[in-house]
């Protein structure tokens, strides 16, 4: 099936769901916003509404799609209650910017690929992979991303920073070209569990990673302001937008790996 041009917002749980081996999807071009589920519950602290949700969904394309604003994360690949992960999916070209949660998470879910996203202003880790002991998700490709300005405050439970990949998560796990702005962040990655203020810092642990990875100002036109998490209180949601296209002088401009997997499905 495709799912494409639609715009969902204001629900009380999630934007656009593909759930239980709801499997080779194309999912495109969609704008999900604002979605929160304190419109059903509004006396619960709760964190469940997403943009754009698989769970328990594989080899499905979601790509250019805008999520902002959601209660929880923009975009969540996610495990099922039966323990069926979301598998073998594809995320680029999509633009998810101050969601309560993440821009795009992983749940359980391993050999997802994630390349040319833009992932700014997010509540939690902008980037996020992580898993139970022996189902994480790993062997993951991360490749062109942008990630600025996530997890400025994370709630007690939760990570900061950019990109994050569990001590689940990391087994086959490659990345690469990737963008990153910490800003007020006190973590830049978080990898196998260990904490890395900088790229640079990062290189001296895991040198095979991130070799062609960039540090600094991405110099977007309007971005929104990043979300400020406080512990105990959900996302509230929200309508403001932002303009995310690149400003002269960006170090985003002419950076990325043009052969990177499916990114010309992106940008053809």
């Amino acid at each position: 099936s495709t799912i494409t041009g639609n715009t969902t917002d204001h629900n009380s749980c999630i934007g656009i769901r593909l759930i239980n081996n709801s499997d080779y999807n194309t999912v495109s071009n969609n704008t999900s916003f604002a979605n929160s589920s304190a419109i059903a519950w509004p006396v619960v602290a709760v964190s469940d509404a997403t943009g754009i949700e698989m769970t328990g969904s594989s080899h499905n394309l979601v790509i250019n799609n805008i999520t902002y604003g959601n209660e929880d994360s923009g975009i969540n690949f996610y495990v099922n209650s039966s323990g069926v992960g979301s598998t073998y999916n594809t995320a680029v070209g999509n633009l998810s910017y101050g969601n309560g949660d993440h821009g795009i998470d992983n749940n359980a879910s391993p050999y997802n690929t994630i390349v040319g996203n833009t992932i700014h202003g997010n509540g939690t880790s902008g980037i996020n992979f992580e898993g139970e002991i022996g189902f994480g998700s790993h062997h993951a490709t991360v490749a062109n991303n942008i990630s600025a300005g996530n997890g400025l405050t994370p709630p007690v439970g939760s990570f900061g920073g950019n990109l994050r990949f569990d001590s689940n998560s990391i087994a086959g796990t490659t990345l690469d070209y990737d963008l990153l702005d910490r800003q007020t962040a006190a973590v830049q990655i978080i990898w196998n569990n260990s904490n890395y203020v900088s790229l640079a810092a990062f290189h001296v642990a895991e040198p095979g990673q991130e070799v062609h990875g960039l540090e600094g100002a991405l110099l977007f036109v309007a971005p929104v302001a990043s979300v400020l998490r406080v512990s105990g209180e959900a996302y509230p949601s929200s309508t403001t937008t932002g303009d995310y296209h690149l400003s002269p002088g960006s170090p985003a401009i002419d950076s990325a790996n043009s052969d990177a997997p499916s990114e010309r499905e992106a940008n053809p």
